[in-house]
């Protein structure tokens, strides 16, 4: 990717498949949380990227930042693993570079977390070895973005929180 528009698009095509997925497979006694963590997934790296900073330090500050992201030694509670799952799961469905499932992504990258992880999907639905898209979640995307969405999303998260802020 060579513009950083193109890194926002990137970012917020994720954040749809993010939210579709969200609607799709999260119980409604966890939809309330994960709609929370939805306003804030990824728009870190939105910011940093209209502020130009380098991809490297974006990726380092996001990564480091960011509960949804494995560290070995950081502490995890339910709702980071579920959101570390709903980010491996959309990837597949807005990022070529990306084709694994949760499950896969769980097992290839991430297996010294398996035994923590595993229950959550199973209690979502995501246990599955399937490499076959939702058409459910994919019917939820909207893959045209315009720059009144990015806006949009960027004016919505602001909101947001500056709500949690005053």
């Amino acid at each position: 990717m060579s513009s950083n528009i193109e890194r926002i698009r990137y970012t917020m095509m994720h954040r749809r498949a993010i939210r579709a997925i969200i609607e799709v497979y999260v119980l409604d006694s966890d939809k309330e949380e994960m709609m929370k963590r939805y306003f804030n997934h990824d728009m870190d790296k939105v910011v940093m990227n209209l502020l130009n900073i380098s991809f490297n330090d974006i990726k380092r500050i996001h990564r480091e930042n960011n509960q949804h992201h494995y560290i070995v030694g950081k502490k995890y509670d339910r709702y980071d693993y579920m959101e570390m799952i709903i980010d491996w799961e959309s990837s597949r469905y807005t990022k070529s570079d990306k084709p694994y499932n949760a499950k896969n992504t769980l097992i290839k990258y991430y297996s010294d977390i398996y035994g923590d992880v595993m229950p959550i999907l199973r209690e979502m639905g995501l246990d599955n070895n399937s490499d076959i898209l939702d058409e459910r979640v994919r019917r939820l995307i909207d893959y045209e973005i315009k720059d009144e969405d990015i806006l949009h999303e960027i004016e919505e998260y602001i909101n947001y929180r500056w709500k949690e802020i005053i």
